[in-house]
């Protein structure tokens, strides 16, 4: 049985905060991922599972946080990620670790932060606020 738990980052130094599943009509998918102290309640467990997806359990249904079409198939450059119920085979939704990061399985693009919201980051590109 797969050990779920919620993912936490660094930011600036050496603070801690994890990643935390939102649902807004006002966003352009209905949802996002924010970046919050890891002992609230909202810091839900994730699950990094045998298809690369990192998913969340939320009412009665398995979503997974998903790289936008704009950076994914139109190779933008920085785009907020989102999250989708899970699908096989989406290489928007699969993922893999290296050196603490993760980066879509192609390595064209990987998850970063502003210190508030998780986008994803074409590499090469070098936008981030950090």
């Amino acid at each position: 049985m797969p050990k779920d738990s919620p993912i936490a980052v660094h930011i600036g130094g050496n603070k801690k905060v994890c990643y935390i599943p939102q649902f807004s009509v006002g966003t352009p998918y209905g949802s996002y991922i924010g970046l919050l102290n890891c002992s609230l309640s909202e810091a839900k467990s994730a699950r990094y599972d045998i298809l690369n997806r990192l998913a969340y359990y939320i009412n009665n249904m398995w979503v997974c946080i998903t790289a936008p079409n704009s950076i994914a198939i139109y190779k933008g450059d920085k785009d907020y990620v989102y999250l989708s119920p899970c699908v096989i085979n989406d290489a928007k939704q699969q993922w893999k670790i290296r050196d603490g990061v993760f980066y879509s399985l192609d390595e064209s693009y990987s998850l970063k932060d502003d210190g508030n919201y998780v986008y994803v980051l074409k590499q090469g590109n070098r936008t981030s606020k950090k």
